[in-house]
């Protein structure tokens, strides 16, 4: 699968031939569904390689990290091993760059959806998928949320139970949630409708639950 002296400047030069077949093979029938999520899988390894990661409270501590691109279903439609630093430019972070690199492969973005977690989101990632018309909703760090000015996580545990604050510039929705604190940025979605869910509060009988909103 690989020429020896035609080798690739890649920590992973050897396999990388297969996973770009792989890629091709997974993408032939095109990006047949329409909610999609990016997010790391680990493959587990403990021999000696400098691609390996090691990554504390996983399942899979010790492994390749493989960035991937699948249907809501789990569907793969993009792998790419992850060689460290050097494998993004210095101007941007590495989420950010992972998730540009993996939507790039998409063919027409405005027929889909892509959801991710709090290690990808920021303000700026889901300004440029709303230039590149691709929606996008995640979960969000305390530090990446641009200029919103959002009460701290502080003031919402004393909060009760289903209390919420958004912010939208037009652009991006912010919404700060109190079941366990929980921060979402969409560059599409709005908070309502609010609907009622099923949650234990503290101070209600035991075993009972109650309803509280959840934008």
């Amino acid at each position: 699968m690989a020429d020896n002296k035609n080798l690739e400047q890649s920590k992973v030069a050897k396999v990388k031939p297969v996973y770009d077949r792989l890629n091709r093979a997974l993408m032939q029938f095109g990006v047949f569904e329409q909610k999609l999520s990016i997010d790391e899988s680990m493959v587990p390894y403990y021999g000696h390689h400098g691609a390996k990661m090691f990554i504390r409270g996983k399942p899979i501590r010790f492994g390749y990290k493989i960035w991937m691109l699948c249907s809501y279903d789990g569907y793969p439609f993009q792998a790419s091993i992850y060689c460290g630093k050097s494998d993004r430019p210095e101007n941007i972070g590495l989420g950010e760059h992972v998730v540009l690199k993996l939507v790039d492969t998409v063919p027409d973005k405005r027929q889909h959806i892509v959801f991710f977690d709090n290690f990808f989101s920021s303000y700026s990632l889901m300004c440029q998928l709303r230039d590149i018309e691709m929606r996008a909703t995640g979960t969000a760090r305390e530090g990446r949320i641009g200029t919103a000015e959002i009460p701290n996580k502080r003031y919402f545990k004393k909060s009760e139970r289903g209390k919420y604050v958004h912010r939208c510039d037009g652009k991006v929705n912010i919404v700060r949630w109190t079941d366990n604190v929980v921060t979402c940025m969409s560059n599409f979605d709005a908070v309502h409708p609010v609907v009622m869910i099923d949650r234990h509060v503290k101070g209600s009988a035991s075993g009972e639950k109650t309803k509280i909103a959840q934008p």
